[in-house]
């Protein structure tokens, strides 16, 4: 009986520490994502932490940008609407 009692709770144990492993390896993952996220707001000059207006507006502001661009092209900024 007391053997069973003991194998039960090593076994739970077992299985709680399989929990914890699988959570932290979980927040690790989330960490490396942020940290990706973070360097490509950077590569893009946007502050981090990040809402989703600034990145709609930085997207704008880009496509606007190479538009300009485009359009100040001598060979093939004339077909391009204003």
């Amino acid at each position: 009986m007391e053997t069973n009692v003991m194998s039960s709770a090593l076994k739970q144990v077992i299985a709680f520490a399989e929990l914890i492993k699988s959570s932290i390896y979980a927040l690790l993952q989330v960490k490396k994502l942020e940290q990706r996220l973070e360097s490509l707001a950077k590569a893009i000059r946007l502050q981090w932490p990040i809402l989703i207006s600034r990145i709609i507006d930085s997207y704008n502001r880009m496509k606007k940008d190479e538009h300009k661009a485009w359009r100040q092209l001598n060979s093939k900024g004339s077909d391009v609407n204003q």
